[in-house]
């Protein structure tokens, strides 16, 4: 009897210490579970957008910008609406982030090759030609294809930059 009952108590205190061992582990997974507001994802967003603008993304990239602006508010609208919202506020603001990154590239990328268009212009170069490529970069990112705007601009550019180079050599 005295064996059975040692057995019993060794078998409670095992269960006692597992339960303890478990309780904390429910524990630290439900504390950690807690959303944590994403401020530091709203606050890249915001400096994002705000460089995007500093550079003049409207005239570049308007529909970049605005869809920043469009999920930045979201964001900041989620984030009133509480604790539950946190995960849904912290996409938000990390899409607001990329989209204000890319109306940024994307205007400094228009507007450095306008710039080296009008050296061209100004060096005797033939401008015609990339004045057309300039412009089908200019609608590619006005009808939102920003990936391909981003790359015709940066090709046009590096283009003309060459001529321009070339011409100065001569």
């Amino acid at each position: 009897m005295t064996s059975a009952l040692n057995q019993l108590q060794r078998f409670l205190a095992s269960f006692a210490r597992r339960a303890a061992i478990a309780a904390v582990g429910i524990g630290a997974t439900i504390l950690s579970a807690c959303a944590v507001a994403p401020l530091q994802e709203m606050s890249d967003a915001r400096q994002a957008l705000q460089s995007a603008r500093d550079i003049g993304a409207e005239k570049y990239a308007p529909q970049q910008l605005n869809a920043a602006a469009a999920d930045l508010s979201d964001a900041e609208r989620l984030l009133g609406e509480g604790e539950g919202q946190y995960s849904a506020a912290r996409s938000k603001a990390l899409a607001s982030k990329q989209a204000a990154i890319t109306a940024r590239e994307l205007s400094m990328a228009l507007s450095r090759a306008k710039q080296s268009l009008t050296q061209a212009g100004a060096s005797g170069l033939d401008t015609a030609r990339w004045q057309s490529e300039l412009d089908a970069a200019l609608a590619d990112a006005e009808n939102g294809k920003s990936d391909e705007a981003l790359k015709k601009a940066r090709s046009l550019t590096e283009s003309i930059d060459t001529a321009i180079a070339g011409a100065s050599t001569r």
